[in-house]
């Protein structure tokens, strides 16, 4: 089962927030953030420092993958997914991002190349831009599913994805979407050091 929230950025507000000396459970960041969505973030090593570039309000943390994995970012343009294989990152200024890996849908709409361990079975987490330009967060947090499969399912849905990234999933894997009467909460079973939050006005 998958589960997916499909997000204007005209619409809402994303934040990525980074904790990396106190992570906490998706609970917990929801009940700091209230965020209409949120969602785990990125791969982090085991002191729970990022791997890969942290982008926020308090500061630019970690260094950006380079030929390898993908970006969620906002800047002046508004939000979006990057591939970092076929635009690598040249330091622009950016307000928010977080980078995962391994980028699963190439830009335009394509199968990205696959790499070690797309065979494993996992709990998932996805972010993604479709066509028109709306961020997608997906979650598969109950059923195992490989990369492989995961990047060929993500194609044969009618989300029109034209880029996706996974992010940290297994244990991470965690979504939560509160809109007004739909509460929707897929909890991670570790804690996180960084989420990506969206915020409805």
């Amino acid at each position: 089962m998958a589960v997916a929230a499909r997000l204007d950025p005209a619409l809402v507000r994303f934040e990525v927030h980074y904790s990396p000396g106190a992570p906490y459970g998706l609970d917990e960041w929801r009940t700091m953030l209230q965020p209409t969505v949120v969602i785990n973030g990125g791969f982090f090593d085991e002191a729970n420092q990022a791997l890969g570039l942290v982008v926020n309000s308090q500061g630019v943390f970690g260094q950006s993958f380079s030929g390898f994995g993908g970006m969620f970012q906002v800047d002046a343009s508004g939000a979006r997914v990057r591939s970092l294989v076929s635009e690598p990152y040249q330091g622009e200024p950016l307000q928010q991002a977080i980078q995962s890996f391994p980028l699963l849908i190439e830009t335009g709409g394509v199968l990205a190349a696959q790499g070690d361990g797309f065979e494993v079975p996992s709990r998932r987490s996805v972010v993604g831009r479709d066509r028109a330009g709306r961020i997608i967060l997906l979650v598969v947090p109950l059923g195992l599913i490989s990369l492989a499969d995961l990047q060929h399912a993500l194609l044969a849905t009618d989300l029109d994805l034209a880029i996706a990234v996974a992010l940290d999933g297994g244990r991470s894997t965690g979504l939560a979407i509160s809109a007004g009467a739909h509460q929707e909460v897929y909890p991670a079973l570790d804690q996180l050091p960084s989420v990506i939050a969206v915020f409805a006005p």
